[in-house]
């Protein structure tokens, strides 16, 4: 599985509709009290939206494979050489092949669920990705031959309806697992350092910011002239993709830049503090606030939050105990995630306490692990829950057999209010026999 670094070791009134993973409740705002400073930057011109507003997919989720809505989980699953798309019906807390044919026995191209295997054309080394988006399921299959080939089919939520609209394209721009995932309803957008922003919809992709051969122009400043990427995506505001580029476009500390859905770039001023990467998780944008844990390692103290639309950035406390890593991510309901000697807690801004997250699955038999949040929709998050190891008949190409170590991830589902408040009560996903891939 790949994680978003961390859990698996994780503006004021806007002037339209703040990206956020849901429309959730704002975070609370600090106590003057707590405020160590505030700094005031001179504002760019007024960003203005020139579209419907973006909302992040899956935000404080690591498993980006993995897409969820109001009322369903999906993630694909390699069963034997087989990987199939699956669904978690949070009504029954049972997870099912995404395939409504009676008698189907889902093992070869025929099931409508079917993603890839190993003996196909596309590659024997493949991945795979499901991102719902309005009322849209996107397909991502990966293939890991040399060039790294994508192919991504979309259909309606249940599966049906299913076509592919990309083919044979390079993994770089189309690489689910390693993008931010944004949606204004109509069309999924996919954000990346390296391939800026495209767009994609039921009828193909579109490149919406496209890199001009690496050459930076104020209309493409993302790319230094010796084709090194100089910008990391941190998230959405409003119709943009915002991203943190070094140097600014003014030429000096790093800038804030957003990416309307139309192409055109908005700058969002310069600040002096560096945003770093959203692999590393010490800054995380939600509701048109950036926030940024200053220092390395266990050595955090404080808290940067940057205001978008007031232009401003307030330097707060966190919580006391101390011994916090420099890392944040802003779940859909607000919260922020912190951690504190390998435990995850969760904090609201401005609150002198953090909850800590109760103790579930085991890196080893003695030392217990917060749950893994896979995917959270703002109200409701599916967790890993415990992990359990598994043999396997398998046969070599050879033809002869041999036993296959598994480990099996046990899921479960939960309230996030109820899991931010260190509570238990998650109901086990009855999964099925398969494994998620690696």
């Amino acid at each position: 599985m790949k994680y978003r670094a961390a859990f698996a070791m994780a503006l004021a009134a806007l002037i339209l509709t703040a990206c956020a993973a849901e429309p959730a409740a704002g975070i609370t705002p600090a106590a003057e009290s707590a405020a160590l400073a505030v700094t005031t930057q001179e504002p760019p011109a007024a960003a203005v939206a020139s579209g419907k507003p973006l909302y992040i997919l899956n935000s404080g989720g690591t498993a980006p494979e993995f897409a969820i809505t109001d009322t369903t989980a999906y993630l694909p699953m390699k069963f034997g050489a087989t990987l199939l798309a699956t669904k978690i019906d949070f009504a029954t807390a049972q997870q099912q092949v995404l395939c409504s044919v009676d008698g189907c026995s889902h093992v070869d191209a025929g099931c409508p669920a079917f993603m890839a295997t190993d003996d196909d054309a596309l590659s024997q080394y493949y991945t795979g990705g499901l991102v719902a988006a309005g009322d849209r399921l996107y397909w991502f299959i990966n293939g890991g031959a040399s060039p790294v080939n994508v192919r991504v089919d979309v259909s309606a939520l249940d599966g049906s309806n299913r076509h592919t609209i990309v083919e044979n394209s390079s993994i770089f721009q189309l690489d689910c697992t390693m993008s931010m995932c944004f949606t204004d309803g109509d069309a999924l957008y996919l954000a990346t350092a390296a391939s800026s922003l495209v767009r994609l919809d039921d009828t193909g992709l579109t490149s919406v910011f496209p890199l001009n051969d690496g050459h930076p122009t104020p209309e493409n400043p993302l790319y230094t002239q010796d084709n090194t990427p100089r910008c990391t995506i941190l998230g959405c505001w409003q119709d943009m993709a915002v991203f943190a580029c070094t140097p600014s476009l003014s030429g000096s500390g790093t800038g804030l830049i957003g990416v309307h859905t139309d192409g055109s770039v908005t700058d969002l001023g310069s600040y002096s503090i560096d945003f770093g990467s959203p692999t590393d998780w010490i800054s995380t944008l939600h509701d048109g606030k950036l926030y940024y844990v200053p220092g390395s390692g266990d050595q955090a103290e404080t808290i940067e939050v940057t205001d978008l639309a007031a232009q401003t950035t307030e330097t707060l406390p966190l919580p006391a105990g101390g011994g916090w890593n420099n890392y944040c991510v802003a779940y859909g309901d607000g919260t922020i995630g912190l951690i504190s000697n390998e435990i995850n807690y969760a904090w609201t801004p401005g609150s002198d306490t953090a909850i800590e997250l109760a103790p579930t699955w085991c890196k080893d038999t003695a030392v217990a692990r917060s749950p893994v949040i896979y995917a959270e929709n703002g109200t409701m998050a599916l967790v890993k829950v415990s992990d359990r190891a598994i043999s396997t008949p398998q046969l070599t190409p050879e033809g002869l057999p041999y036993q296959r170590q598994q480990t099996i991830r046990e899921l479960a589902l939960i309230p996030l209010q109820d899991l931010f408040s260190g509570g238990q009560n998650w109901t086990p996903v009855a999964m099925l026999d398969g494994a998620l891939f690696d």
